[in-house]
């Protein structure tokens, strides 16, 4: 395996862990669907997985749902950010990624449910980074 790269070690994450779900919605045919985003977070409070529950199982939208969020989950273990990603796949810088997401007024399309939840990742890593700051 001389000269070959290796992929990226795969952290593998405790049995029990914290679990953050946000319930978010959007327009399909005209119908309004909701789905359940769960983040997965390691002891410093960094996202380590995401799982997308939608209701109509089998679907479509299901199927690439639970792939996208599994790839995603793989890259956060391998080390990856959720502000990384969310920049990517919003082509944009993690910060920008993030503030355009949130401004309604910037006329950015409505993201993917996965930028949905990568957002949501960063949310609350934000969040929790501010929780410890604060206790200091």
């Amino acid at each position: 395996m001389d000269g070959m790269n290796l992929p990226p070690r795969r952290e593998r994450l405790p049995d029990r862990r914290q679990h953050f779900t946000e319930t978010v919605e959007w327009i399909e045919s005209g119908e309004t669907r909701k789905a359940d985003i769960h983040v997965g977070v390691d002891e410093s409070g960094r996202a380590r997985e995401i799982f997308i529950s939608i209701s109509k199982p089998g679907s479509p939208v299901w199927l690439m749902a639970n792939d996208s969020a599994y790839f995603v989950s793989v890259m956060l273990q391998e080390g990856r950010r959720a502000a990384e990603l969310l920049g990517r796949l919003m082509r944009a810088t993690p910060k920008s990624a993030a503030e355009a997401f949130a401004d309604a007024d910037t006329g950015i399309a409505v993201p993917s449910l996965i930028a949905r939840a990568l957002d949501f990742a960063v949310r609350f890593e934000r969040e929790l980074a501010e929780m410890v700051e604060a206790e200091r």
